[in-house]
């Protein structure tokens, strides 16, 4: 199962004019990856109950 994990941007009246990119650290990157994990663990759970 796929989780995606949104961007911060810059909206202007035509729509998305910049994405806003951040340099996460290693720690940070590590717990977005455990924070994915759970969702993705979640979102199977959840699926388990509604079959």
């Amino acid at each position: 199962m796929d989780v995606v994990v949104g961007v911060p941007v810059r909206l202007g009246r035509g729509g998305v004019e910049q994405v806003v990119e951040y340099e996460l650290t290693a720690e940070e990157r590590a717990a977005l990856a455990i924070s994915a994990s759970a969702v993705r663990e979640l979102c199977a759970a959840v699926d388990r109950l509604m079959a």
